[in-house]
């Protein structure tokens, strides 16, 4: 069974003989996704989808 990107990003060492970039390569992820951290969404945020869901979603 394949591994998921999240899976695949947890056998990524910082302190190991191989550099980052080679290791994403051997795991097939972009380094980017190495490197991403999820934004939670803002209050302003969550409230707007919500109206836009009431006034949309009847």
């Amino acid at each position: 069974m394949k591994q998921s990107v999240s899976e695949r990003k947890t056998h990524i060492g910082k302190g190991e003989k191989i550099s980052v970039k080679k290791q994403c390569e051997l795991l097939q992820i972009s380094r980017s996704s190495h490197y991403y951290k999820k934004v939670p969404e803002s209050d302003l945020n969550l409230k707007l989808m919500e109206m836009i869901d009431r006034e949309f979603m009847v």
